[in-house]
């Protein structure tokens, strides 16, 4: 694709539109007859270059460590290079589940490995047991009663569901961190509580399992004495005034752009939006223990992360 942004007009859009047509077309399904021609044309002007860059031998590519876009997915099936993902864990040995060319279901994990056994939890958490299952973390019991229930199920840390024809599906996770897609690990609470160290941030939940960068939402602090005695200028005339949207949005966003200037690439927050209702215990928005609920939170703002991703 790079490669192609440097070449000339029609290439770009040649790109462009075969793109277009295999990240719509899912695995397995008849594409119909008009679509199938406008495939082989992708195939034989662009595809093909693909598998010829990857050797051309190529028969299937593993597919690991973070969850792969459904569009991806969609795009080198379309291509010839047909993906398939498999779920894992160190602790666990680590593979767990897989897809294979005889059980093989698109956006799924595939089905697991011989002497696996998973639970789902009744908080939806995945738990694992196996021969290969660690026994405990080197020198660290705490670790280990945490992560290892007396029956000796390995708590993931990730949500899912095995469907009726046994493929695992991850929903989302319950720990404090996540992998963006480049298989890079990241803990929001750490981001979020450096954001609200802020005195216009009154309240951080940032998001990105599995997506290529880090988004946030955020509750900005709209009391006007705490912003005007920070030293930013707003334009009011009393303390009972308080700022318009267009206002905490700009002192937002400074202090978003101050944080990332101090952060390492995975870190950086690169898109945001304020929220306009507080999170609560009332609204589901903050569990029994007082802290986020990441979980309803993704679910409450599905829109403005679809936005995000675009």
């Amino acid at each position: 694709e790079t490669k192609s942004k440097q070449g000339g007009f029609w290439e770009r859009k040649l790109l462009n539109r075969a793109l277009g047509i295999a990240e719509k077309t899912e695995p397995g399904l008849d594409p119909g007859l008009i679509k199938k021609i406008k495939l082989s044309l992708s195939n034989w002007l662009v595809f093909s270059t693909w598998r010829k860059a990857l050797g051309g031998r190529v028969k299937v590519v593993l597919c690991g460590g973070a969850a792969l876009q459904p569009r991806l997915l969609n795009i080198f099936h379309t291509a010839g290079i047909p993906v398939y993902e498999g779920y894992g864990i160190t602790e666990a040995g680590p593979l767990v589940s897989y897809n294979t060319k005889t059980g093989l279901k698109p956006y799924t994990l595939g089905k697991l490995m011989a002497g696996i056994e998973v639970q789902v939890a009744p908080d939806g958490e995945l738990l694992v047991k196996s021969p290969s299952l660690m026994p405990a973390y080197f020198k660290n019991t705490t670790g280990t009663v945490h992560a290892i229930t007396p029956e000796g199920w390995l708590r993931t840390g990730d949500l899912g569901e095995i469907d009726k024809e046994g493929f695992l599906k991850i929903t989302g996770i319950k720990k404090e961190i996540f992998k963006l897609s480049s298989g890079i690990y990241v803990s929001p609470a750490a981001i979020e509580e450096r954001l609200q160290q802020s005195a216009v941030i009154r309240k951080a939940w940032v998001y990105g399992h599995n997506r290529d960068f880090l988004s946030a939402i955020i509750i900005p602090e709209t009391t006007f004495g705490i912003i005007s005695n920070c030293g930013y200028e707003i334009d009011h005339r009393t303390e009972n005034d308080l700022p318009n949207h267009e206002q905490l949005f700009t002192l937002v966003q400074d202090a978003v752009k101050k944080y990332n200037s101090s952060s390492r690439g995975p870190d950086l927050v690169v898109k945001f939006a304020l929220a306009k209702e507080d999170w609560t215990g009332e609204n589901g928005l903050i569990n029994e223990k007082g802290e986020l609920n990441r979980s309803a939170l993704q679910q409450f703002y599905h829109s403005h992360i679809q936005s995000f991703y675009e």
